[in-house]
């Protein structure tokens, strides 16, 4: 762009100026969250309007440097985090947004500890059935004792 020619954009100072004058009227801020719900809504996204929300006011900011989302001048800052929002809601899978992903860990954790409780008791399981081929053995099941609990000697 040339020195002389009018600025197409709006700086990022003018973003976040004119974006805390919206963030501060109730009426604004639940228009944009209307907006945004409806096209969660339109994407299968149900829930997501604050995170959607979110990745635009951060990709218009990211704009200062990556020069891809940045807010025409004469363009209503309402209208233009819009359509950046629908971009957001209809990318899904390239943003990295899983729903219930939280959930998703849990399970894993959970079947991880599953996985921990059926070793421990096949441990015990198996040792009580190896400790029951020395019954009778009072030194054998002494030593075996003492060397799981990590004791290597048991005359020391």
């Amino acid at each position: 762009m040339a020195k002389d020619t009018p600025q197409e954009f709006n700086t990022l100072k003018e973003f976040t100026d004119e974006l805390d004058l919206l963030f501060r009227d109730d009426v604004a801020l639940r228009k944009l969250l209307q907006k945004a719900r409806n096209w969660c809504i339109r994407n299968n996204r149900v829930g997501d309007e604050e995170e959607v929300l979110q990745e635009a006011v951060m990709r218009v900011m990211k704009s200062e440097i990556t020069g891809t989302r940045q807010w025409p001048k004469g363009v209503a800052l309402m209208d233009f985090l819009s359509g950046v929002m629908r971009s957001i809601a209809s990318e899904r899978p390239k943003i990295g947004f899983r729903k219930n992903a939280d959930k998703d860990m849990e399970a894993a954790k959970d079947i991880a500890s599953s996985c921990n409780q059926e070793g421990q008791l096949f441990e015990k399981e198996f040792m009580a059935r190896f400790m029951a081929l020395f019954e009778g053995d009072d030194d054998s099941q002494l030593y075996l004792w003492l060397w799981r609990k990590g004791n290597r000697s048991p005359r020391s």
